[in-house]
């Protein structure tokens, strides 16, 4: 069934015209609709729009490409991150010593590798370069034999990296993604329209091969529309013949292998933007009328800091004009290391909230450079300019803490500073600590001798496999208190904490990577692997948008339609890039065998610039004349521009960026007291703003009665403890989207539940473990110290046969063998001996609460499934299994109602009557013992529960109340909608706004 095509005009916005199609369904649950989109940043603009239109509603799933192919069956390979095809790469460099590779280069032969596997080629496409090379008579004998040689050395790497994946049974990203689409097209079947009854398809500019192959698939076997964002006109005139130099040359190839053939009928764009554009790429051969109303503003800066901050003063002068709101300004930079943090900065100091979608350096956050400074000082043998450096990052104070109380950092730096000076000594860890104890530095000498200890296996030059490097990591992760000081200072955004997970997720691949490699290395390899693929990461701190101006790198910029569109970055080099970007192979011989070019590069920046060009009513252009004293030249799209509207367009603005700041330079002025005051009627309307739409938030016109009649114990929670983040639960709104390397909290969870389940039960059939015959058979006895082994053995080889389930976090399993299975043990022989009929694994209920339900005069339900109930000798048990416990307090105050539920539920049934008392407990698997709570306590918490749920029911459906969130200075731990409550934003604005009343009374 082919698919339905669309184009959407430029200058619209592509969410709110899927939005207004998605609404005029006049139905509010779109949980079997799909939108594919092209990038994770489009997706959060849909969600975000899709509330504001609808309100609440079922919002449908929300797909990028990459989600899209794994609907399709996967083979029995285990996929890999490309942190870990990264480490493969590298150790296969080093080990087999291929000519022209060396360490460093796996990011760009990850990319190549990618490119080949896209383009549907194998291990083949080396002899076919060779005979392109021999065939190309541009190459002297001499440079034929060199690039020759190369390719060889190609070949054998790629068939090394391929057998190494084929013995270890692991496929990677790219490889997966071919595979499953091949093998598809072979078979057939229904996944997608299984998985969804209509398909939205939006966005798209460009599309690799394979990618292609996946769209032509989808609108075979279901329902769905292709939505074009683009400028018709120019659309059709790249379709026309002999018009290669048209700026939608990637799109239009998109478009004829999608077998769509607009015609001209297709949507018009009509703004001065798109006359502009058309003239600029000489679509349009009108040459003589000025365009009117045009909004193309140019800024020249010095340098990419003046730059930035002219940028960051014209949006600052748009919002004291108060004719736009903040989520309508975009600022969209190519370079996220040049103008990321300048960005950031500049926006603080000038009080303008911003939404920021950047990547931020990791060895930028403090955790970060901590860490890469404790590293440095390990491999360097502690150069004084390290360690003194280490006592300016804010992580020292809390590590000090730990060691000793009132540690003097002044006075420790002091002393360090004149042991070096007098003794003339420039590193030496050893020869540090030497003198500190000779001079009776007592806290200095703490300090020391823990660093040397801590340095003792980076120093000691021996080789080990690199499991057992990562081992020594953790170690260190550990001692250094990481998630300590992290938990205390989360930082801007939570960047620390994000930061703190890219660690632990990038030691986790390090660690699965070690499980595959036998080899040994040095600790300065390993120190180089963890700047490579850990420090040399990005951190996001982008979630949900919410209100501030937008802050953008240019892929993220595409499908969006803002108002005002500022772009940074606008020369040779930054937007468009530089030449020289094709790996390896040059443009004829890229072309021939269906690789990215050159070519193709170049006009996907045409079409990128021709895009935001349209895309936007006011748009501020910024470059900047040179950067660290070299001259920087000015793109070609504004030179063209400039020009054509000297000779015919008339309607660019142009403006020396210094010029225009030193009219209302923010940063010059007196913070304390000069624009802080300037700012207050800013404020106020920012603020109140950001009320009236805290004010409207949950105020759900639906079905009351149907939300507050159904619960299960999350639910519950959250009514008790966030009537908002209830709400959206109970709509089925989901949670943040995590990246692509990424396995949920709630995955992790129930990989352990299963194992606990399935230990007891036996593995189902389906599960793959012809090895282990016995894991089917299910397990009739309690744990004794005299079988304990053998329920090790159990555990450790149905977590293994799970492992699946756990994607790339082998760290977990490695965990649970070390650790968590022998606490797990523990508990059971902690609770005592049990027959197998008194031993209930993952009992489920559906019951009505009678109690409730007379008190508020509607029905009330609840489906809960309990981990475990168990009957011994001395007591009944209801046990639920825990990654981390909660934290209860007196649950008698009802607060945590989970295992009080589960004992009501229990509690008088015929089929769970026990001659003893009844305990409830919650087992994790860090602590020895789990946290058991009585019949007494679990009753007490009971009739709290059912107070302040009957109360929490009459206020929604008598009084009408809103479910409002419930912020607090405490990080919310109930939901993971960062900024959604607007805490951020709200106590910001509140303080200044106090302060700005404060000094005018003065």
């Amino acid at each position: 069934m082919p698919a339905r095509f669309k184009i959407i005009a430029r200058n619209r916005s592509l969410v709110k015209e899927l939005a207004t199609e998605l609404a005029s369904n006049n139905h509010n649950n779109f949980e079997n609709q799909a939108i594919v989109v092209p990038n994770r940043r489009l997706l959060n603009y849909v969600q975000l729009e899709l509330a504001q239109r609808l309100g609440a509603c079922i919002p449908p799933k929300i797909l990028t490409i990459e989600s899209l192919a794994k609907v399709l069956p996967h083979t029995s390979k285990r996929p890999i991150s490309t942190t870990t095809q990264r480490i493969i790469l590298n150790a296969i460099i080093t080990e087999k010593n291929i000519a022209f590779t060396q360490s460093g280069m796996e990011p760009d032969i990850i990319r190549f590798f990618s490119e080949i596997s896209d383009a549907g080629h194998g291990v083949e496409i080396f002899d076919q370069i060779t005979a392109l090379l021999h065939e190309n008579p541009f190459y002297d004998e001499r440079h034929v034999e060199q690039l020759v040689s190369q390719t060889q050395a190609w070949k054998n790497l790629y068939s090394a990296y391929s057998s190494f994946l084929q013995d270890h049974n692991i496929i990677d990203r790219s490889r997966d993604i071919f595979e499953r689409v091949a093998a598809y097209e072979q078979t057939g079947g229904s996944h997608f329209s299984q998985f969804a009854d209509r398909y939205f398809v939006i966005g798209f500019a460009d599309a690799s091969a394979i990618q292609i192959r996946l769209l032509n698939i989808l609108q075979n076997e279901s329902p769905c529309e292709i939505w074009f964002h683009c400028d018709a006109k120019a659309l059709l005139h790249s379709l026309a013949p002999r018009h290669d130099n048209s700026p939608y040359q990637p799109l239009a190839s998109l478009v004829r292998q999608l077998n769509f053939k607009p015609g001209d009928d297709s949507a018009a764009s009509d703004s001065p933007h798109v006359h502009v554009a058309r003239r600029l790429f000489r679509i349009s051969n009108k040459k003589t009328a000025a365009i009117s109303g045009a909004q193309i503003h140019v800024h020249q800066a010095q340098s990419p800091f003046q730059e930035a901050k002219a940028a960051v003063a014209t949006a600052r002068n748009l919002i004291s004009a108060g004719h736009i709101r903040l989520e309508e300004i975009i600022i969209a930079v190519p370079d996220e290391r040049t103008y990321g943090d300048l960005i950031w900065a500049l926006c603080d100091a000038g009080g303008i909230p911003v939404n920021y979608a950047l990547g931020i350096p990791a060895i930028r956050t403090q955790t970060g450079q901590w860490l890469q400074l404790i590293l440095d000082l390990f491999s360097k043998n502690a150069p004084i300019a390290i360690v003194l450096d280490l006592f300016n990052n804010k992580v020292i104070s809390h590590w000090l803490a730990t060691l000793r109380e009132n540690i003097d950092k002044n006075e420790v730096t002091r002393q360090l500073k004149s042991i070096a000076q007098k003794n003339n000594i420039t590193s030496d860890l050893q020869r540090f600590l030497q003198i500190a104890r000779e001079k009776n530095y007592s806290d200095l000498s703490l300090i020391l001798s823990t660093l040397h200890t801590l340095a003792q296996p980076f120093v000691d030059f021996s080789e080990r496999k690199l499991a057992e490097w990562v081992e020594i990591i953790w170690d260190l992760t550990e001692k250094l208190r990481l998630h300590e000081f992290v938990h205390g200072n989360a930082g801007a955004y939570n960047i620390e904490s994000r930061f703190l997970t890219i660690w632990i997720n990038g030691l986790q691949q390090l660690s699965l990577s070690g499980e595959l490699l036998q080899n040994k290395i040095s600790s300065q390899k390993i120190i180089q692997l963890i700047f490579q693929n850990i420090l040399s990461s990005e951190v996001r701190p982008a979630g949900q948008p919410f209100i501030g101006v937008q802050v953008l790198g240019m892929l993220e910029l595409r499908g969006l339609s803002p108002k005002v569109l500022l772009v940074l970055g606008n020369t040779e080099g930054q937007f468009p890039g530089g030449p020289g970007r094709e790996l390896f192979y040059s443009q004829p011989i890229r072309h021939k065998l269906g690789l990215t070019t050159s070519f193709k590069l170049e006009k996907l920046f045409d079409q990128q610039f021709y895009n935001f060009l349209c895309a936007a009513p006011e748009i501020h252009l910024f470059y900047s004349t040179q950067f660290n004293e070299d001259p920087l030249v000015r793109s070609r799209y504004l030179q063209r521009l400039v020009l054509f509207d000297k000779i015919q367009v008339q309607s660019i603005h142009l403006k020396t960026a210094n010029s225009h700041l030193l009219h209302s330079d923010f940063l010059a002025e007196n913070i304390e007291s000069g624009s802080r005051t300037t700012l207050e009627g800013e404020i106020k309307r920012i603020h109140d703003q950001i009320n009236q739409r805290g004010d409207s938030r949950g105020n759900f016109k639906g079905n009351r009665q149907k939300i507050l009649s159904h619960y299960n114990y999350s639910t519950l929670k959250f009514l008790l403890h966030c009537p908002y983040r209830f709400l959206l639960a109970q709509l089925k709104t989901d949670d943040d989207i995590l990246p692509e390397d990424e396995v949920s909290a709630a995955d992790i969870g129930i990989w352990l539940h299963n194992v606990c389940q399935y230990f007891f039960e036996g593995i189902p059939k389906n599960l793959s473990a012809p090895q282990w015959p016995d894991l089917l058979r299910p397990w009739n006895e309690p744990v004794t110290t005299e079988n304990r082994e053998k329920a090790y053995l159990r555990l450790k080889r149905i977590g293994l046969a799970l492992i699946t389930q756990l994607g790339d976090q082998i760290q977990d399993l490695i965990f649970m063998e070390d650790i968590g299975w022998i606490n797990f043990l523990n508990h059971e022989i902690i609770m005592g001996t049990f027959t197998a009929e008194k031993n209930q694994v993952e009992v489920e209920f559906d019951a009505s609460l009678p109690e409730i339900s007379a008190k508020v005069g509607q029905e009330c339900n609840v489906t809960v499934r309990i981990d475990r109930v168990v009957e011994t000798e001395n007591s009944g048990f209801i046990i639920d299994y825990k990654k981390t416990l909660p934290k209860v307090g007196k649950i008698e105050n009802g607060d945590e109602p989970q295992l009080p539920l589960y004992f009501h539920l229990i509690n008088g049934r015929p089929e769970f009557a026990i001659t003893s008392a009844w305990q409830a407990s919650y087992r994790d698997f860090k602590s020895d013992k789990p946290q058991s709570f009585s019949e007494t306590r679990l009753g007490a918490a009971w009739e709290n529960i059912c107070t302040r749920w009957q109360n929490q029911i009459s206020d929604f459906l008598e009084n009408n109340k809103n479910y409002e969130a419930q912020p607090s200075k405490e990080a919310c731990q109930y939901c993971q909608y960062h900024g959604i409550c607007r805490y951020e934003e709200s106590t910001y604005l509140a303080e200044n706004l106090e302060e700005n009343r404060s000094n005018s009374i003065k």
